[in-house]
């Protein structure tokens, strides 16, 4: 008789309802980033039961990513200003570099997010 060894499941694990909250993470993207730096990031945050939030550092929420393909993010990065993250995981290429760099500020122990983005 066959029995399998192992399943595979892509929804995020359940938590016990006296479980430790989820990490919040930021994810910006913009023109150029990485698709599998920043789709495969997302994806195994998320399965690990990360709370995980995709921004657009662009004035659209699609981007469309240094291989052409379009990327849709959950949200603007302005909308993220008031929010504080546990991490801030950047798929960024060097098309993205300075973009994001002037629109996520990290200190010690927090992250804030500046909703102006300074386009250089």
């Amino acid at each position: 008789m066959f029995t399998p060894k192992a399943t595979l499941s892509i929804s995020p694990p359940e938590t016990a309802p006296n479980a430790i909250p989820p990490k919040k993470v930021l994810v910006p993207i913009g023109l150029g980033t990485e698709e599998m730096e920043a789709v495969i990031m997302i994806h195994v945050l998320r399965r690990a039961g990360a709370d995980v939030t995709v921004a657009s550092v662009e004035p659209q929420l699609q981007v469309e990513a240094a291989g052409g393909t379009k990327l849709v993010a959950d949200t603007d990065i302005s909308t993220c200003s008031d929010e504080i993250f546990d991490l801030v995981a950047l798929p960024v290429s060097s098309l993205t570099e300075t973009t994001v760099g002037t629109a996520v500020t990290v200190s010690a122990g927090s992250c804030v997010v500046d909703g102006s983005i300074n386009r250089e």
